[in-house]
């Protein structure tokens, strides 16, 4: 055994086949031990240390060193300054290695068969197998999996990498305090983030045996893939799940789930205020109970919303395809999306945006409003009140007892089922009752109205209408003289049909009876009695006019055109 003992100079030494105790003091040293157990020591400066063949112990000391220990189970402290380490390279059938990088930046390479390393203070990189502390500072960890192994990060935003994987692995992770990468890439994993942001991710191409990660404190995000085990507690922080094209529903504890890929997938949230993310694919977003924001990318998305509180999120133009919301309460379409259906059976409020809507009602009694856009508003069940707004729109009032208003623009009305009241507003529209005795109101434009089955009421208004009443016993009603002349297509005193005349108007006193040949005259170019207010059919023109005085000229007036030349009588009119 021999001892030797340096200057504060450059020093080389390399020691006998004993155990020997070899001290550098100062200077750049290069010291190697040899066939012993040796202890090396390279004091202060930058040293270079080889411990060789034996079970060696190598203090680096001061300095940026180079540790090397070889062969044997190696004790390596790096000590003061910026160090390497090498216990054993990678593949060499090396010992049970015991490695410390204590302060500085250090490197440190364990090799396959390390049973600790140690990276102290310091943004140190570790590449080893054995159980693992990164200590303080930023580190960088690639884990050689071997058997079973505990790694952990230690205080600082560690990235610890997993992809070396040889043998069965059974390894325990703690990121430590710190934003903290994790990567699994073989065995069987348990992963504690601890405290911090920390991020949990799957190799790619590498399988997992299975793998547990359990985030703790701070915001931690997940890349998820099928059957990963995550785990969050109550109040640590707002998590996130990041998950390719499959189908997800968040645990309790995790707030945001994001989705990456192209195929269709169905994110479902929890009772959080989740935030749901979806791909380039069609998605269906559901955030459950909670105030959500769901935001959908490319694709036609659905959107369910339950919650005063939930926002949706679309893409701007045709990229973001055709969307739709599905709400079971009153909502307020938000931007870029098309299509809003009301669910459930609450009286609830639809709102379009500034684009051509679909607007759905449910089985309660709703209020649909398009606003701007070509829309088309869709009561269903219940006793419906639909508003057109602006622009050119389709109402259909559905089961019950519906009050559809086109508004502005060309609309085409229809009411459907039950003894539905449509106006048809400004603009040339077309109004359709269907079935049930409907009420019907032109206003103002060159309007079409037709009442379909049942005994219905229509009024034309101001412009050129064409009126059909259907079937049933319907009432065409007259409030002005000088309106321009409706063509009424379809007037049966067989099936009951009546005039409706608002008396005032005409000066005919409320409840007055018209007198055959007298008040009511009709024939081929049949005229007024004189002196007489007087209704007259021309069979040959079809013209219905009105005489005030029966003296023609700015008093007479054609109230209509009656196109199918009906025979009248004094019971065909009503005075109101």
């Amino acid at each position: 055994m021999a001892t030797y003992t340096g200057t504060a100079g450059d020093d080389t030494y390399t020691g006998t086949s004993d155990a020997d105790t070899i001290n550098g003091l100062g200077g750049k040293d290069t010291l190697s031990g040899s066939w012993g157990n040796d202890i090396i020591d390279g004091g202060d400066d930058d040293d270079q240390l080889s411990g060789n063949s034996g079970n060696d112990t190598l203090y680096g000391g001061a300095g940026n060193d180079f540790l090397y220990g070889y062969e044997g189970d190696d004790t390596i402290y790096g000590g003061v300054g910026n160090d390497t380490i090498v216990g054993d390279y990678v593949n060499d059938s090396g010992g049970q290695n015991v490695l410390y990088g204590e302060d500085g930046d250090d490197v440190i390479l364990g090799g396959s068969y390390a049973f600790y390393a140690s990276g102290g203070a310091g943004n140190d990189h570790v590449f080893s197998s054995g159980n693992i502390d990164g200590g303080d500072g930023n580190d960088r960890i690639e884990v050689i999996v071997r058997g079973t192994q505990v790694i952990n990060g230690g205080a600082g935003n560690d990235g610890i990498n997993m992809m070396w994987v040889n043998g069965g692995v059974h390894a325990t992770v703690y990121g430590g305090e710190g934003n903290d990468f994790i990567e699994v890439g073989g065995g069987i994993v348990i992963a504690y983030g601890n405290e911090g942001n920390d991020t949990f991710q799957t190799a790619y191409a590498r399988t997992v045996q299975s793998a547990t990660y359990i985030g703790g404190a701070g915001d931690d995000k997940y890349y998820y893939y099928s059957g990963l085990v995550i785990t969050e507690a109550a109040n640590e922080g707002i998590d996130t799940v990041i998950v390719g094209s499959i189908d997800f529903t968040l645990s309790e504890h995790f707030e945001n789930l994001e989705f990456t890929g192209y195929l269709h997938v169905y994110g479902t949230g929890n009772a959080s205020n989740n935030t749901i993310t979806g791909n380039e694919g069609d998605n269906r977003l559901d955030g459950m109970a909670g105030a959500d924001t769901l935001i959908g990318g490319g694709g036609s998305d659905i959107y369910v919303v339950d919650n005063a509180g939930d926002v949706v999120e679309e893409l701007y133009g045709t990229y973001g395809g055709i969307d739709t919301v599905l709400s079971s309460i009153s909502y307020n379409l938000s931007a870029y999306v098309e299509n809003l259906t009301l669910t459930g059976n609450a009286n609830s409020t639809a709102i379009g945006n500034s684009a051509a809507n679909t607007v759905t009602g449910n089985s309660g009694d709703n209020m649909l409003i398009g606003g701007l856009g070509d829309d088309g508003l869709y009561g269903g069940q219940g006793n419906d009140t639909l508003f057109g707004e602006l622009d050119n729109d389709t109402l259909v009032g559905g089961d019950g007892i519906d009050a559809l208003y086109g508004q502005e623009g060309i609309d085409v009305l229809f009411g459907e089922e039950g003894g539905d009241y449509l106006y048809g507003g400004a603009g040339n529209d077309r109004i359709y009752g269907q079935s049930g005795a409907d009420t019907l109101f032109g206003e103002v434009g060159n309007d079409v109205l037709e009442g379909g089955e049942g005994g219905d009421f229509l009024v034309s208004g101001a412009g050129e209408d064409e009126l059909v009443g259907g079937a049933g016993g319907d009432y065409f009603f007259y409030n002005s003289r000088t309106e321009l002349a409706d063509r009424i297509y379809d007037f049966s005193a067989t099936e009951r049909d009546r005039f409706v005349v608002e008396g005032a108007l005409f000066n005919i006193p409320a409840g007055f009876t018209l007198t055959e040949g007298i008040g009511l005259r009709q024939g081929a170019g049949v005229q007024p009695v004189a002196q007489t207010a007087t209704f007259y059919f021309d069979t040959a023109t079809k013209a219905l006019w009105y005489d005030v005085d029966g003296t023609g000229g700015s008093g007479a007036n054609v109230i209509a055109f009656l196109l199918n030349t009906p025979t009248l009588t004094a019971a065909d009119f009503m005075f109101v």
